[in-house]
């Protein structure tokens, strides 16, 4: 009885590798979110890519992609696919899910994150006014306060002079009625805390709660009040009687 062997080769397929990070880690409204992630395949198999999104636990399809081939071992997706700035909203939480398939077999990673606060801004409008005021004007300031996520603001104001703190006050700024919305502030500053040949220097800072904005500042110089000319009732012809009555 005659026998034999066969020997049967039997290639093992090797799952593809993958990693997934959210681009940049810590956004905020104002941030493009990034699915970024890198693949590896240790049979060098020719691997395609998909990318979803979720707010939430909701799809987000708008920015759904597919990459095929990918090149393996190189960071990839820095704008296809990602999620544009202001798209978001504060608090949010995100996810990115990425599926990769070298033919046979399929492997998925995802990535979340959770979408910050961004700082208010403040920008001036006017400089102090009146120009050239002096110790009879009121002073006032502009200034436009906003904030991308829309959030309640307080606004420190200082008012200080040559020999120190003249006025000080915190304003609030009720949450905008959309985000980004931008409110108009005036600030002002009575005229009995001025005196002649004063220094004036203004100083705004605004904190929705979480961050600061940025500072403003401006200054003015105080003249004398203009005084009227004091006339003496005393009529010319009178004086010129009484001195001619001196010269006699």
């Amino acid at each position: 009885r005659n026998s034999s062997t066969v020997f049967v080769n039997v290639t093992v397929n090797t799952a593809p590798t993958l990693n997934v990070t959210i681009v940049p880690a810590s956004p905020t409204q104002e941030s493009q979110l990034n699915c970024s992630f890198t693949v590896s395949d240790a049979d060098s198999d020719t691997v395609s890519a998909n990318v979803t999104w979720l707010n939430g636990s909701s799809a987000y399809t708008a920015s759904d992609a597919s990459f095929g081939p990918v090149a393996l071992g190189t960071w990839l997706n820095n704008g296809t696919g990602a999620i544009p700035a202001n798209t978001t909203r504060k608090g949010q939480d995100w996810t990115c899910v990425v599926t990769v398939e070298d033919g046979t077999i399929a492997v998925s990673a995802n990535a979340s994150t959770t979408i910050g606060n961004t700082a208010p801004t403040l920008t001036n409008t006017t400089g102090i006014l009146p120009d050239n005021a002096n110790t009879t004007d009121a002073l006032s300031y502009s200034l436009m306060a906003s904030d991308l996520d829309g959030d309640a603001l307080t606004l420190r104001v200082n008012w200080t002079g040559d020999d120190g703190q003249l006025y000080e006050e915190n304003l609030t700024i009720a949450a905008g009625s959309t985000p980004a919305s931008s409110q108009s502030v005036t600030v002002n500053l009575s005229s009995t805390n001025t005196t002649p040949g004063m220094n004036i220097t203004l100083r705004i800072m605004g904190t929705d709660g979480t961050d600061n904005s940025n500072a403003l500042q401006a200054m003015a110089s105080i003249r004398s009040a203009n005084t009227p000319p004091v006339i003496d009732s005393t009529s010319p012809g009178e004086g010129f009687i009484n001195s001619q009555e001196n010269n006699t």
